[in-house]
């Protein structure tokens, strides 16, 4: 463990330059309907954001002056749309935040700069503002490794990529469920990955399996950020309840040792390997 904690968080803050650092809001046209609740929620929780701001979809954008569309054209797959709009950006970092996961409360920057900051000072390649899955050692007060062969190393949840990582591990033809899965077998190769140990980011994930989430609905709207319905089914009743026996399963996964998290989960699920 890093003790000499003060030094690094007060020396690197100056050292990074902010524009060094992307935050890519990654979509495609059909979730067109979950951008209102998103950029509003953003502008609401993080009006200071420091970086800039590109929002990767096919053919439709958000028109908002502070954002930089990214656009594919045609809709080829979630790992081919990032693979060519990352390869046309020149910052070192790319803050990866997927669209429906939604801003519930306020964005401390100064905080966010500070463990973006620290990943820098380490040489980091990658660095989850999310400490669930619990990482495997500490490293800085902030900090802990996730050692390779971790269970959902490359988790798409609130990351922080060395861009030229991310694009090392990307794979053509994979949705972001197979990269969690299959690019945690490729991020093995690669050293230095690591997570918060707390949750700085409060959020929700909106859209499970293409439909809104009851629960969802309910903190979005006693956040003041209200979802108009319609062109998207709502989960019934029976999936939400299918869907929390699911989380507490992986809760009771990330009990076990992190050397057999990966194994049983690959043993009773599907294997998605290079």
């Amino acid at each position: 463990m890093i003790n000499n904690y003060t030094a690094i968080s007060s020396g690197l803050a100056s050292e990074l330059d902010r524009a060094s650092i992307a935050l890519v809001v990654a979509s495609c046209d059909k979730y067109a309907d979950v951008w209102d609740p998103w950029f509003r929620a953003f502008s609401r929780f993080w009006p200071d954001c420091p970086y800039k701001v590109y929002h990767l979809s096919n053919t439709l954008h958000w028109p908002a002056p502070f954002v930089r569309p990214l656009l594919t054209g045609t809709d080829y797959s979630w790992s081919d749309n990032l693979i060519m709009t990352l390869s046309h950006l020149s910052e070192t970092y790319v803050f990866l935040v997927i669209d429906d996961l939604i801003f519930t409360e306020a964005v401390a920057t100064s905080r966010v700069h500070s463990l973006i900051s620290q990943l820098h000072m380490l040489e980091g390649n990658y660095l989850r503002l999310n400490g669930i899955p619990p990482c495997d050692a500490p490293c800085t007060a902030d900090l802990g490794v996730i050692n390779p062969g971790a269970v959902y190393r490359t988790s798409t949840v609130m990351s922080i990529w060395r861009r030229a990582t991310l694009l090392s591990i990307l794979k053509s033809g994979e949705n972001a469920w197979e990269f969690e899965i299959a690019g945690s077998w490729r991020s093995d190769a690669f050293p230095r990955f690591y997570a918060t140990t707390r949750a700085d980011l409060k959020y929700v994930n909106a859209i499970i399996k293409g439909k809104w989430s009851r629960q969802a609905i309910s903190r979005l709207a006693a956040s003041g950020i209200e979802v108009l319905l319609g062109s998207r089914p709502v989960m019934s009743r029976r999936e939400e309840f299918a869907n929390s026996v699911g989380l507490i399963r992986n809760k009771c996964l990330y009990l076990l040792p992190s050397n057999l998290r990966r194994p049983i989960r690959e043993r009773f699920g599907p294997s998605y390997r290079r």
